[in-house]
């Protein structure tokens, strides 16, 4: 885990004695300014933060402000003279400081602290870690549930958190493990409707009310799962958002869920739309028309990622020489007619190994169809060469 720490002050003669006193024990930077610091945490992760409340230019409840957009995950502490004593009590009771040193302040008593926020960031960073398996496992289970109720699904799951990762790049937003939860668990939404037609091939008012009746079902099961309160409220947002992104640098929660939402939106009409074979022109007048009034920069960004050409045929492979990360293009069959794999899943290793030990079986297979995309970003030389 990160060790290193980053003092922020304004006296530079103060600065020399904590990289004296506290340089052995720690991996420390120091700047003489908040701007300065943030330039640091540009380009270093720091556990823990020790800023000075008063600093020219930009004090420390100001540099703390903008610090946390760049690094959430650090625990912030503060420096303050007495008369600073409400604004430093006001910023930890507010959640943007872990506690607050009152100057003048030994040696031994900010080593102290250090220490102490350093095995905070220890506890917050295992309960994370923890959390975040604990997400996996989840949404594992709610993959099994769509592939049970819906296969065909399965395949978009992927597909959809893709297009809004790189639609939340294109639009310089942070990344957020929220918005790739939301993608996974808004399927299941649909997953549970009993129209086996879900998000395809469906008229304009129709997909609308598939998408409400959707979202509200995945938002009322997520909602029950301790933390994932966020995410729910990104999923019950989507079918209302207007495209309207916000400031990137925003820490606010409901700017989080508002560019979540709209993220989500415009990834899940590129996705559907292009997989129902609905050309670029049209389907930008579809998602303006779902979100009047997008953002210039996401609507850019939708109109650039989404598939200039509607694949006509997919690429033939024997079993043989198929490779994990390839998408089907079309259902794969057994020998007695039952489907095996829905068309846009993504094959793994063991999907691939029950394929060859089909092929030993029977002798012969029909060749496997893959999408055009899925074999050049596996095979970006082209090889090996598909079967004819």
């Amino acid at each position: 885990m990160t060790q290193r720490v980053l003092f922020v002050d304004d006296d530079q003669m103060l600065l020399s004695s904590m990289e004296r006193c506290l340089g052995l024990k720690f991996e420390l930077d120091t700047a003489i300014s908040g701007l300065d610091a943030l330039e640091l945490m540009k380009t270093n992760a720091y556990s823990v933060v020790v800023s000075d409340m008063r600093m020219p230019i930009m004090d420390g409840v100001q540099f703390i402000e903008k610090a946390r957009v760049l690094s959430r995950q650090s625990v912030f502490m503060m420096l303050t003279g007495n008369q600073d004593l409400q604004t430093a009590m006001r910023a930890v009771n507010e959640g943007q400081v872990y506690r607050f040193l009152n100057k003048p302040c030994r040696p031994d008593e900010i080593e102290a602290a250090v220490t102490q926020a350093q095995r905070q960031f220890n506890l917050e960073a295992s309960e994370r870690e923890l959390l975040n398996k604990t997400f996996v496992d989840a949404l594992g289970v709610f993959s099994d549930v769509i592939e049970t109720l819906q296969p065909h699904l399965v395949g978009r799951c992927g597909k959809t958190e893709q297009v809004l990762d790189e639609l939340r790049l294109a639009c310089g937003l942070p990344s957020r493990w929220e918005y790739k939860v939301a993608a996974k668990v808004m399927l299941l939404g649909f997953a549970m409707q009993f129209d086996r037609r879900s998000g395809m091939n469906v008229s304009a008012t129709q997909a609308t009310i598939e998408l409400n009746r959707a979202c509200t079902t995945a938002a009322r099961i997520v909602q029950r799962i301790p933390r994932l309160d966020s995410v729910a409220e990104i999923i019950r947002c989507v079918p209302t958002t207007d495209g309207v992104l916000a400031d990137p640098s925003s820490s606010d929660p409901l700017d989080m869920v508002m560019n979540g939402a709209a993220l989500l939106r415009v990834a899940h009409m590129v996705e559907a739309l292009s997989d129902s074979g609905v050309e670029c022109d049209e389907a930008m007048t579809w998602i303006v028309q779902a979100a009047p009034d997008i953002s210039p920069m996401l609507a850019e960004a939708a109109r650039n990622l989404y598939p200039k050409e509607v694949e006509a045929e997919g690429i033939p492979f024997d079993p043989d020489d198929l490779k994990p990360g390839l998408i089907l293009f079309d259902d794969l069959t057994g020998a007695d007619g039952a489907t095996l794999l829905r068309s846009g899943r993504k094959l793994s290793q063991t999907h691939i190994d029950k394929l060859r030990d089909e092929k030993a079986d029977r002798g012969s297979v029909a060749p496997v169809l893959v999408t055009r995309a899925s074999y050049l970003q596996v095979f970006p030389n082209g090889t090996p060469t598909a079967t004819a």
